[in-house]
């Protein structure tokens, strides 16, 4: 069996979600190949049938066998079935247990077919010699169980960032984590923060090879419990998902102490302001001396000043560098052009406050709309006549964000997207901000990346969306999220959600489940509790104020009857389900929302119209 037949047979059982060369580079690299392999390498031993030079990846002659099995238990999810299925039809398999039930069994066996593509001795000819007895199923099995099981975090940083002007905050991070192991980067959206982040992590690896930096991007909603559950690790976590997120905790922290390499984490947008049980909890992450965390948030959260680093507007040349970057391929070259518009480029910038992401925005505009720096700050000049002249971000707030979320409004108008744009982004505002595949996205968005004149790579091209081509991750910054849930053609209806939730299931059925079932459970969860939750929730507590305010009850009103009708468009099962985690039945009752608890069950098909089983009281609307 030649090592092109070994990964497309795991690939075409169907349990995970990636490529195959994506797989393999993967699979080298977590056995300890050096150098590191790449994708463009594994992909000529799979594709062009290139001389077995692979074993020279390992040249000290073995593979981290224990790193092997665990990583191929997690990828695989463990599903020994599926993998025998594909491997029967390999008439060249020597070694893969294609009977056993075992699972660790037949992972050895994986292991054992691995080495002897490598031109390695296999478990059995390095541990036993002529006279041995032959090791039964039940002692295989043993021996797997010893090996070590000291937790790594895993290494999962992708993300290439540029930054301009931020040394100074490059500098401070340092000095910071010579006598503390967490900073947080503040400032308010769009500024910069998550990129001078992972700049910081980019320089750390490259300075420091042992380094492992695991980035994880939050919701708005998301308590630090949240993430720290959502921390990874090399090898499959064994505590119960189903037990108290106390005692998970205190499992991840355990995991932590255990882990043994240098470690950063970046807990990315982490805005919920921390209770007094979250800062105790945070002082019990940062006991650990070999892993610091690096937070970026809008707010300072609770800590003193001398672990805070605020992000504030860049200087201007820093900005025209930013600029350039954006507005051409090769900004070298263009250095004069960038030099005679100085003048009108300072005015634009002040016009929308120096604000970081919304100039990247602008750089793009030229190319996309035909028009040069003149021409779009006279349209500018004309659309934002209700803001200020100029917008001061100097300082955070949620005004100062609100008119940045304005000023992007009117650059989204000037950009004038298509029909197929804008069904796009008004499905991108729904995905979490963690981004989904990119399999998924063309199931929820039903376009594809292949199409020749791809709207998608148009709103690449043009910053609206952000696509990581290592990962095949799609994602959208949450400043644009915020802003696309803002403007009257794209923003969320009843209709919009509907859609969005059936091509979601719709995406299910079409990909099959395995980790397609995460990626799902993960997007609808950040649906219906980080979306819909929050805004029926906020809206039972503005009843108690509708005379007090009958303007915030409107708008409260409005919204609710767009989210509910989708939550109530959902079985009442899962919605009971939904419901009851969210501790907001009752709140529901309060506000003249019922479970219709006489209808009787009633058999069809999920999408069908039957399946609505909630009413809600007219008279409130």
């Amino acid at each position: 069996m030649t090592f092109g037949d070994y990964v497309k047979a795991i690939i075409r059982a169907g349990i995970m979600s990636t490529t195959r060369d994506e797989f393999a580079a993967n699979l080298f690299n977590a056995t300890g190949a050096y150098p590191t392999a790449q994708t463009g390498t594994v992909k000529s031993w799979i594709d062009k049938k290139a001389p077995n030079s692979y074993n020279k990846y390992f040249s000290h002659g073995s593979v981290k066998e224990d790193e092997f099995i665990r990583f191929l238990m997690r990828w695989t999810q463990r599903d020994v079935e599926k993998l025998q299925t594909e491997f029967r039809k390999e008439t060249s398999n020597k070694y893969i247990d294609l009977e056993t039930t075992d699972v660790d069994v037949f992972y050895r066996s994986m292991l054992n077919q691995f080495l002897t593509i490598l031109k390695f001795p296999t478990l059995d000819d390095q541990s036993y010699h002529p006279g041995d007895t032959e090791p039964s199923k039940n002692e295989l099995k043993a021996e797997i169980a010893t090996l070590p099981t000291t937790p790594s975090v895993k290494h999962s940083f992708y993300m290439e960032t540029k930054v301009f002007g931020r040394d100074a905050e490059m500098e401070k991070i340092d000095a910071i984590f010579e006598n503390s192991n967490f900073a947080i980067i503040t400032g308010i959206g769009g500024i910069g923060k998550s990129s001078l982040a992972l700049a910081y992590a980019q320089n750390l690896i490259k300075n420091n090879d042992d380094y492992i930096v695991q980035h994880i991007v939050c919701c708005d909603t998301d308590t630090l419990n949240d993430v720290v559950l959502r921390l990874q690790f090399e090898y499959p976590s064994n505590f119960d998902k189903n037990e108290e997120a106390d005692i998970q905790f205190e499992h991840r922290v355990r995991e932590l102490q255990s882990s043994r390499k240098p470690t950063l984490i970046i807990f990315d947008n982490l805005n919920k302001q921390f209770t007094s049980k979250c800062r105790s909890n945070f002082r019990r992450l940062t006991e650990q001396g070999h892993v610091q965390f690096l937070i970026t948030s809008r707010t300072p959260l609770v800590f003193g000043k001398g672990c805070i680093i605020p992000v504030e507007q860049l200087s201007f040349e820093s900005l025209l560098e930013i600029y350039s970057y954006y507005r051409f391929k090769n900004p070298d070259k263009h250095k004069s052009y960038i030099f005679e518009r100085k003048d009108i480029l300072r005015e634009m910038f002040e016009r929308v406050g120096n604000h970081t992401l919304t100039i990247e925005m602008l750089a793009k505009l030229p190319t996309r709309v035909g028009q040069d720096e003149f021409e779009i700050n006279t349209l500018l000049a004309r659309n934002i006549k209700n803001l200020p002249a100029t917008v001061e971000i100097v300082k955070d707030g949620i005004g100062i964000e609100n008119t940045v979320i304005e000023v992007l409004k009117e650059i989204f108008s000037i950009s004038n997207l298509t029909d197929k744009e804008i069904d796009i982004m008004r499905n991108m505002a729904l995905i979490p901000p963690t981004g989904i595949s990119k399999r998924m996205f063309e199931c929820l968005t039903s376009y594809s990346f292949k199409e020749q004149d791809s709207p998608v790579e148009s709103l690449k091209k043009s910053s609206w969306i952000n696509v990581d081509e290592e990962t095949f991750i799609v994602t959208l910054h949450p400043v644009i999220a915020e802003v696309i849930k803002n403007i009257d053609e794209t923003k969320m209806t009843h209709e919009t959600c509907r859609i969005f939730f059936q091509n979601l299931l719709s995406g299910l059925n079409h990909l099959g489940k395995g980790n397609h079932l995460i990626e799902f459970n993960e997007i609808r969860d950040h649906f219906l509790f980080k979306l819909i939750m929050p805004v029926m929730e906020d809206f039972t507590s503005t009843i108690e104020t509708m005379e007090d305010n009958p303007e915030k009850f409107r708008l409260a009103q409005e919204n609710f009857s767009n989210y509910w009708q989708v939550f109530k468009d959902t079985e009442e099962e899962e919605a009971r389900r939904i419901a009851a985690r969210m501790n907001f039945e009752e709140e529901l009752r309060d506000a003249g929302v019922y479970f219709d608890d006489e209808l009787d069950e009633v058999e069809g098909d999920f999408h069908d119209e039957h399946f609505y089983y909630f009413y809600y009281n007219e008279d409130l609307f």
